[in-house]
């Protein structure tokens, strides 16, 4: 048997055509705990189909965690673009500086792009300080509330309960969330 080498007439080429960074607040800036979003675009600008494409994700750092650092994109025809997100938030022990994550993309039979290297500026945890500065109970018979306006949870009322929230700290609060726990015997609509 003789060793033939095959070459592929119609081989693809896939190039990262667009790479954008969102992030929470909007300041292109990825702060201590908050998350993003990596927008990517691939596309094959070759004459034959890219086959089970992998876009990969790594940053050296350990600072920044990917949700999803592995993304299955599958099969790429020629002139086909095809756009992917990979999910990410900084740790909370990030600093100030900038932070650099580079994408990688694989081709089944080896047709791979250049690696990209992505700079995203970082800047270290500010703290919230969240705290419950006012409350009130409406018992009367306004909005949702149906009792006798007198401020005591009564066996057989209807009551409506208002918390402010304020936040003192220089941070900004994300994906935060109130849980209410209610003593026995009351229900919550």
């Amino acid at each position: 048997f003789t060793n033939l080498a095959v070459k592929n007439p119609y081989p693809p080429e896939l190039a990262f055509s667009k790479i954008n960074f969102f992030d929470q607040d909007g300041n292109q800036i990825l702060d201590g705990l908050e998350s993003g979003e990596l927008v990517i675009e691939i596309e094959n600008i070759g004459k034959g189909p890219a086959k089970s494409v992998i876009i990969k994700s790594t940053e050296s750092s350990g600072k920044i965690d990917f949700l999803n650092n592995a993304l299955i994109i599958g099969n790429i025809n020629p002139n086909q673009k095809i756009r992917a997100s990979i999910n990410i938030i900084a740790n909370k022990t990030i600093s100030n500086g900038t932070k650099s994550i580079k994408l990688v993309a694989e081709e089944q039979r080896g047709f791979n792009p250049r690696p990209v290297q992505l700079n995203i500026e970082t800047q270290k945890l500010v703290p919230s300080e969240v705290s419950i500065n006012k409350w009130s109970i409406n018992d009367g018979e306004f909005g949702l509330a149906n009792g006798n306006n007198n401020r005591i949870v009564e066996n057989g009322e209807e009551i409506e309960v208002t918390i402010n929230i304020n936040n003192t700290g220089a941070g900004a609060v994300y994906n935060s969330m109130l849980y209410l726990s209610f003593s026995n015997g009351v229900l919550a609509n």
